[in-house]
């Protein structure tokens, strides 16, 4: 199948892969030389010919596309060719000895030390080809390991969300994070305004639509490019008020950064923003890419928000200002969700402990007082007994509260409430001082 095709591999060394007798099999996929620009696979394989006399073969496959889609013979075909000489290092005759579709096979003589076999494995259309190349009667593979599963992951504790990304909340305007310990803008902040070069996604990301300059290009003038809110002290919980959060903002500073200033501010209600300042304004400490940060406490709020506002020059003269609209200016919120603060009532006071006696004087004999292990109880003897207590008329057993769960007023023998007899005894009790009425009389 001597063709006369004038041939050489120079062009493609990087891309060649060298197979020689002994080297057991196989097994790999070829690309069309149209993709070797942009392909990791290998577009040649140089089979070596074991006379040493140049005369080696190749294996390609030869994908119609590119600038080979013109190709009349062989299309999408894996080709095997036979250099006259040279090992393909300089230009000689080449003699096309197979060309093989999917599950076609070409095998050589014993002039290749045994017989040599090219298969196809498989060809997926214009894009590559699976081929498999031995010596001897089969090929047979080594199987991959098998893949280690990874670990299972730590379940996450009650109230630890983790890190979080922020994703663009068009009901507010601006990236929003759930409950986690950090929240981090990402790349949604990226750039300013429709600066050349940086043309800032979701442009102003401001939650009451502050104007970004679009003056000056990305990366040599000022830019608000990323802002990350973090537990200040590392903590794995959630955010939740009364936190103390630290707000960094990756920016870029013109020149030295010596004119450019940065303002940060939160608002305990995204929805309804109202802005306080945190800490005084900054400086950029120095210029291209720097990280200025501010710590603060988080309000009361389940939505919330923090502003950066990055000011050049004269733009940062007036006072406190959560939006300018300069040239070169870049003001970026970020959202995030903050859980209530659960608070700790102080520890409940143990029971008042009762006197081990308790001192009863009344002037009526059928009321008594019996003390037992643990409880003392109260009885009552009279059937009919009247008591009035400071003026104040007891008429049923339920008008009593006792201030004391160890102590209890029981009525003996079937007795129930007590009726009113007469209006000349009186009921002393000590040390229960604390006797009150259920209701009024």
């Amino acid at each position: 199948m001597a063709n006369g095709m004038v041939w050489s591999i120079r062009e493609y060394g990087d891309k060649t892969l060298e197979y020689s007798f002994g080297d057991g099999c196989l097994e790999k996929t070829l690309s069309g030389i149209a993709d070797y620009e942009t392909t990791p696979n290998k577009v040649l394989i140089k089979i070596v010919n074991p006379s040493n006399n140049g005369a080696d073969l190749f294996v390609a496959f030869n994908a119609k596309k590119g600038i080979n889609s013109g190709t009349v013979e062989a299309g999408n075909q894996v080709t095997v060719v036979q250099v006259g000489s040279g090992g393909g290092n300089v230009y000689s005759e080449s003699t096309l000895l197979a060309k093989l579709s999917a599950e076609g096979s070409y095998t050589t003589g014993s002039n290749f030390g045994g017989d040599l076999t090219v298969e196809v494995v498989g060809i997926s259309g214009n894009d590559s080809a699976d081929v498999k190349i031995y010596f001897g009667s089969e090929c047979t593979v080594t199987p991959p390991p098998v893949p280690t599963p990874p670990p299972t992951p730590m379940p996450t504790k009650e109230g630890q969300s983790g890190p979080q990304m922020a994703s663009y909340n068009a009901a507010l305007g601006a990236p929003k994070c759930s409950f986690g310990s950090t929240c981090d803008s990402g790349v949604t902040l990226n750039g300013r305004g429709t600066m050349s070069g940086g043309n800032e996604p979701n442009q102003s990301n401001t939650l009451n639509s502050c104007t970004d300059g679009n003056s000056g290009s990305y990366h040599g003038d000022e830019s608000i490019d990323k802002i990350v809110v973090s537990q200040a002290s590392g903590s794995p919980n959630d955010f939740t008020e009364g936190d103390v959060v630290t707000i960094s903002a990756t920016v870029w500073c013109w020149s030295s950064g010596t004119s450019d200033f940065i303002d940060f501010y939160y608002a305990s209600d995204a929805s309804n923003p109202v802005w306080e300042q945190i800490g005084d304004r900054q400086t950029c400490p120095g210029g291209g890419l720097q990280t200025v940060s501010a710590t603060y406490t988080l309000p009361a709020g389940s939505i919330q928000a923090v502003r950066a506002n990055m000011m050049y020059g004269t733009d940062s003269t007036a006072g406190a200002a959560s939006c300018t609209s300069g040239s070169y200016d870049d003001t970026d919120d970020l959202v995030i969700t903050v859980k209530p603060n659960q608070p700790v009532g102080p520890p409940t006071a143990p029971p008042t402990a009762l006197p081990t006696a308790l001192r009863l004087k009344t002037p009526h004999p059928s009321l008594q007082m019996h003390q037992r292990p643990c409880l003392p109880i109260l009885q009552l003897h009279s059937q009919r007994l009247f008591l009035q207590l400071h003026r104040l008329k007891i008429r049923r057993l339920s008008q009593l509260k006792i201030p004391h769960p160890s102590l209890q007023i029981l009525p003996l023998l079937g007795r129930h409430p007590l009726q009113l007899l007469g209006q000349h005894q009186r009921l002393q009790i000590l040390p229960l001082r604390r006797l009150r009425l259920s209701q009024p009389m």
